[in-house]
């Protein structure tokens, strides 16, 4: 089974909030999800945040450099919506958009967790 880091304040969309066990298991397991996609902290460029598709984590590497995912959505257009509430919730808690700063110490304890073995999912909090 792989490790996914989820970000300890996920966010998630309407219709995936009562899915979000299923999904979580679906992405550690490597299983496709055709209405899944995610919004994660990129790894490279001035990208603010992306939302990809679930099935992009199917690639190999990703189990060796897995992204941090901040946010689920069922579809692209919840996809949109929840990016937006990112956005407006970043900005309203830091007055900036340094998201890679503002969850930049989950990731850290999410790493933490995960050599010492523990699960890296964590209490949700939204």
């Amino acid at each position: 089974m792989r490790s996914i880091l989820f970000a300890d304040n996920l966010f998630l969309g309407h219709l995936a909030r009562r899915r979000e066990k299923k999904i979580r298991r679906k992405l550690n397991e490597n299983s496709g999800m055709l209405d899944t996609f995610l919004i994660v902290l990129p790894r490279h460029g001035n990208d603010l945040l992306e939302i990809v598709h679930s099935s992009v984590l199917m690639q190999p590497y990703f189990d060796y450099y897995p992204p941090l995912i901040v946010g689920i959505a069922i579809g692209k257009y919840e996809a949109m919506l929840l990016l937006q509430e990112i956005v407006r919730r970043v900005l309203c808690d830091t007055g900036g958009y340094d998201y890679k700063s503002y969850f930049k110490f989950r990731d850290e304890r999410s790493m933490e967790s995960i050599s010492h073995g523990d699960s890296p999912l964590g209490e949700d909090k939204k």
